[in-house]
C-alpha cells in the first residue's frame, strides 16, 4: 500500500513537474513574444526619433539657409544703395562740372560780347575821329 502511494506521489510530482515545465515554456514564450513586441516598439520609436531628428535637422538647415538668404538680400540692398549713392555723387559732381562749364561759357560769351561792343565802340570812335578829321581837313 505504501509503495502504491509512493508511486502515485512520484507520478503526481512528475505530472506537476511536467505541468510546471510546460507553464514555464509558455511563460517563456509569452515573455519572448512580449520582448519582441517591446523590441519592435523600440525600433519603431527609434525610427520615429530618427525621423524626428532628421526633420529637426532639415528644419534647422532650411531656417539657416533662409537666414543666409535674408542676409544676402540685405547685403545686396546695401551694396545697391551704396552704388546709388556713389552714382548720385558722380552725377552731382558731373552736374556741378556742367554748371561750371555753362557758367564759363556764359562768361566767355559775355566777355566776347563786351569785347565786340568795345571794338565797335572803338571803331565808331575811330570813324568819328576820321570824320572829324575829314571835316576839319
Amino acid at each position: 500500500h505504501e509503495a502504491a502511494k509512493a508511486k502515485s506521489e512520484v507520478a503526481a510530482a512528475k505530472t506537476q513537474a511536467r505541468n510546471a515545465e510546460h507553464l514555464s515554456q509558455q511563460e517563456g514564450a509569452a515573455l519572448k513574444q512580449k520582448q519582441q513586441q517591446l523590441d519592435s516598439m523600440n525600433k519603431s520609436e527609434a525610427s520615429s526619433a530618427v525621423k524626428a531628428d532628421k526633420s529637426a535637422h532639415a528644419a534647422a538647415t532650411a531656417e539657416r539657409q533662409q537666414s543666409e538668404a535674408v542676409q544676402a538680400e540685405k547685403q545686396a540692398a546695401a551694396a545697391l544703395a551704396a552704388e546709388k549713392r556713389k552714382e548720385s555723387k558722380i552725377e552731382k559732381k558731373a552736374a556741378e562740372k556742367e554748371a561750371e562749364a555753362a557758367a564759363a561759357e556764359r562768361a566767355a560769351a559775355a566777355a566776347e560780347r563786351e569785347a565786340g561792343e568795345e571794338a565797335k565802340a572803338r571803331a565808331s570812335d575811330k570813324r568819328a575821329d576820321e570824320d572829324d578829321h575829314k571835316e576839319s581837313g
